[in-house]
């Protein structure tokens, strides 16, 4: 995977600012992993018998260097005719973590009121099969960002992303998601009931009913199972 160079994205946002129409606001730089921008491996890619860089956890010779994104969407910014650069989605937030600037500097300058995010789930079980940071990592990504907002004196939201039928997944983990979200006094605007899409790591776990390591797991197949578990959340 490659990522843009700043000269590219910057072109583009002088193309845009020109053009006719445009409002001034600029959304999203960074695509869906905002905060992967310039992510490169610093060891030997060739001899790295990892599947993946992130699960179970980071790896250390995963180098990616979240502040020089600060500093491209500040230069997006300077842009001339542009007036706001939002990110509304898209931070992968185990890996904000690790810089605690990144997030401050979102929370004061690019975060337009809401944040969507993807924990997909809060149940450590679930979550170590969606091949996830677990639950642990979110709250405190949670407790920062709040900490982050008042201390700007902003009010902003994180809306949170979250899905049920995945396989391995059961209605008693979609209560305890449940009453976690209470605890918080959420109301989730979006769960996605999974779909095992073709060639997915997980499409294959929901058809054989096992997980990678060749263990047994729960499947909800029928509607009515699916179901089920989405109108918990729902």
């Amino acid at each position: 995977i490659r990522s843009r160079s700043a000269g590219s994205i910057i072109r583009e946002a002088e193309a845009m600012a020109a053009g006719p129409g445009f409002s001034g606001s600029i959304s999203d730089v960074g695509g869906p992993t905002a905060n992967m921008w310039g992510a490169a491996c610093a060891g030997d890619p060739g001899r790295c018998r990892r599947s993946s860089c992130l699960f179970p956890d980071i790896c250390p010779r995963f180098a990616v260097d979240q502040m020089s994104l600060i500093g491209l969407l500040r230069q997006v910014r300077a842009v001339r005719g542009v007036k706001h650069v939002r990110v509304a989605s898209g931070i992968r937030h185990d890996l904000a973590l690790k810089d605690v600037r990144y997030i401050r500097a979102m929370v004061r300058d690019f975060v337009g009121g809401q944040l969507k995010i993807a924990p997909e789930h809060l149940a450590d079980e679930v979550l170590r099969l969606m091949r996830k940071p677990g639950s642990k990592a979110f709250e405190r990504f949670l407790d920062i960002f709040e900490k982050e907002c008042a201390a700007a004196g902003k009010q902003q939201f994180l809306v949170p992303y979250l899905i049920s039928a995945f396989p391995g997944c059961t209605a008693a983990h979609m209560e305890r998601l449940a009453q976690w979200l209470a605890s918080r006094n959420w109301r989730p605007e979006q769960v996605q009931c999974f779909i095992p899409l073709p060639g997915t790591t997980a499409a294959a776990m929901f058809h054989a009913g096992i997980d990678t390591a060749g263990k047994r797991i729960p499947v909800a197949r029928t509607d009515a199972e699916r179901l089920r578990q989405h109108r918990i959340l729902s």
